[in-house]
């Protein structure tokens, strides 16, 4: 229409409408200029859609429009009064994160920068599409959303920056301690006690998708990043667990370390007893004892003293009041003077001391195979020799020359056991 004129921003655009009666015509529409209008384009209806440059400059830019009418007989009306449209400059607009990562953990934050041209520009803000505080170019946010800056310049002409997504996750919760069950005593300030050469173990509860890192006294522990840990040292012990890289510390859990009760096995000096001797403990009257004959626990037998009756290797375990156990070092008790073999009459061996050699001499009332092994004071063999005896007297001869000064035991078996007692000079 006459006079008719729009004032628009660079990112706008600018609907024109041509009015005509009866239609249908076509409408070919012209920009002005010199020596003569442009032709834009030709459409079908009477609305032409003017999109403004995005590249008008620093200063508003006016233009001029006219339409023309061809009927169905390839005729023209003539050109239309013009209508005017000016585009006024629009700024530019981005932001970022001057590459800070925007995801982060709770309590964190991030600055959004905007950058925006020409100068002289104002700002606001929004978020998920919704306005909220904020007039300067740089934003600090501590909570989620997609954010977008709006810069608007003295045309009044804004335009709206690229979008930033901002990921806030959450810590994960305060991960538990928890305590083997079967631990030897938990103190009351809530400090497991274990005993010295033992171990517990401490776990805490799993979490999907966690990382889990254990510390002793501050210090990290190489490969725990499990939910468990064995623990067999004093210290404070503690979890980390991390999930989307935000971590979460345990409380410390103290560990402390109690000493094994001590006492020894007192036997004497040669380990050599006759029926009927004592093993015998010397340790404080408040422990209690289990002791044990060839690594096995010998029933009823918790007293501080013990009455051994066979030969073999016996040790002692002293429990203290604490539940901390210790176990002696094994000891081996020979018994002399068992003469149990059947079939033989008489067994003699000799010379006793001797500085080489030894005599076995039998009198065996059957044939038999006997198992001949000589014996230190420790049990150790360190001989042995396989013989068959006939009917009547038989002789062994055994050289232990090799062997050192001391005294040393004869285990003769066969259809039962015989031990004797030799000394080597």
């Amino acid at each position: 229409s006459p006079g008719f004129s729009a004032i628009i921003c660079a990112i706008d655009s600018a609907s024109l409408t041509a009015q005509s009666p009866d239609p249908p015509y076509r409408f070919v529409w012209y920009k002005a200029g010199t020596p003569q209008p442009s032709l834009l384009l030709q459409t079908l209806g009477n609305t032409n859609v003017f999109r403004a440059s995005t590249s008008v400059g620093l200063i508003p830019v006016t233009e001029y429009f006219m339409v023309r009418i061809l009927d169905a007989k390839g005729c023209y009306s003539p050109f239309s009064d013009s209508v005017s449209v000016t585009t006024r400059p629009s700024p530019l607009a981005t932001i970022s994160t001057n590459g800070r990562s925007s995801t982060f953990c709770e309590g964190d934050s991030v600055k959004l920068f905007g950058t925006s041209s020409p100068a002289g520009n104002t700002f606001s803000w929004t978020r998920d599409f919704l306005p909220i505080p904020g007039t300067d170019s740089v934003l600090t946010t501590k909570v989620s959303g997609s954010f977008r800056m709006i810069a608007t310049n003295s045309f009044g002409c804004s335009r709206e920056s690229n979008g930033i997504g901002v990921f806030v996750n959450k810590f994960p919760p305060v991960p538990p301690i928890l305590i083997d069950p079967n631990i030897a005593e938990l103190l009351p300030d809530g400090t497991v006690s274990i005993c010295n050469a033992s171990s517990t173990t401490l776990r805490t509860n799993t979490v999907a998708f966690a990382n889990y890192q254990w510390y002793k006294d501050n210090t990290t522990i190489l490969n725990a990043r499990t939910t468990s840990l064995n623990v067999n040292v004093a210290g404070d012990y503690k979890v980390a667990i991390t999930v989307n890289n935000c971590t979460t510390n345990s409380l410390v859990q103290k560990v402390s370390v109690r000493p094994v009760p001590t006492g020894n096995l007192v036997v004497p000096s040669s380990s050599i007893l006759c029926e009927g001797s004592n093993v015998r403990l010397e340790a404080n009257s408040s422990y209690r004892y289990q002791w044990y004959f060839n690594n096995i626990a010998i029933s009823g037998a918790n007293n501080v003293n013990y009455t051994a009756t066979l030969s073999g290797n016996y040790a002692v375990e002293i429990i203290d009041a604490n539940g901390c156990t210790a176990i002696s070092s094994i000891q081996h008790i020979s018994l002399v003077g068992v003469n149990d073999l059947e079939g033989i009459a008489s067994l003699n061996i000799y010379p006793n001391p001797t500085s080489d050699f030894l005599i076995i001499e039998t009198i065996c009332l059957s044939q038999k195979q006997l198992k001949i092994s000589l014996v230190d004071g420790l049990g150790r063999a360190l001989l042995d020799k396989e013989v068959s005896l006939l009917i009547g007297q038989n002789s062994i001869k055994l050289d232990i020359s090799q062997f050192a000064v001391g005294t040393y035991f004869i285990h003769v078996d066969g259809f039962g056991s015989m031990i004797k007692k030799i000394v080597k000079f």
